[in-house]
């Protein structure tokens, strides 16, 4: 059950060394490795938003597993109740590496904007405006000690952590500290 505190949630994605923004370079280099992938490398792309086409709307349309693998579970997580969804993946350690705030999440969204990466990236189930959605240059480590270790914690007994205000804005301070030129990051915080 979702805590009366939570206006956030942090996720997982797979690890990507593209940055979850390069789905030609997966497409055109990786192909054999396609069909044993396919749900993994559909997250390719979900920070794709200064590269691939945006919707009439402004908004940019990705996808998780963690996001389907929860709206099939029936229980309490109200996706459309979060102010923001962070993510995060490993790579040795576990790092947030950005956020989508004011997301909408459904099952699917039809992209209606074409390009070519989009024939083989056609999964999608989370939404927001363009200028929502920052992957951070320097990602957030989240370690067993110091700032972090509740969120830590979290994720070790489950995929995903729920989020209050003063998490997310603690989480947001800190992405501004490590990403000063990221300006994005500072119009966030303003909209929280």
């Amino acid at each position: 059950m979702k805590p009366e505190s939570s206006v956030g949630v942090i996720i997982p994605l797979s690890w990507d060394k593209n940055k979850w923004e390069q789905g030609e370079t997966f497409n055109h280099n990786q192909s054999k490795r396609l069909i044993r992938d396919y749900l993994f490398t559909q997250e390719k792309i979900t920070f794709g938003n200064h590269k691939y086409p945006l919707e009439d709307d402004g908004t940019y349309i990705g996808y998780s597993r963690m996001i389907t693998k929860l709206l099939k579970r029936d229980d309490d997580f109200y996706w459309n109740d979060y102010e923001i969804i962070f993510f995060v993946s490993s790579f040795k350690i576990r790092y947030i590496i950005g956020l989508y705030l004011h997301p909408q999440v459904d099952w699917s969204f039809g992209r209606k904007r074409k390009h070519e990466v989009f024939n083989f990236f056609t999964f999608t189930n989370i939404k927001a405006k363009s200028e929502n959605i920052v992957r951070f240059e320097n990602f957030i480590p989240i370690r067993n000690d110091g700032r972090f270790v509740s969120i830590f914690k979290a994720l070790k007994t489950k995929d995903y952590a729920y989020l209050s205000e003063s998490d997310i804005h603690e989480i947001l301070d800190e992405a501004i500290h490590r990403n000063p030129n990221q300006l994005e990051l500072k119009t966030i915080l303003t909209k929280i």
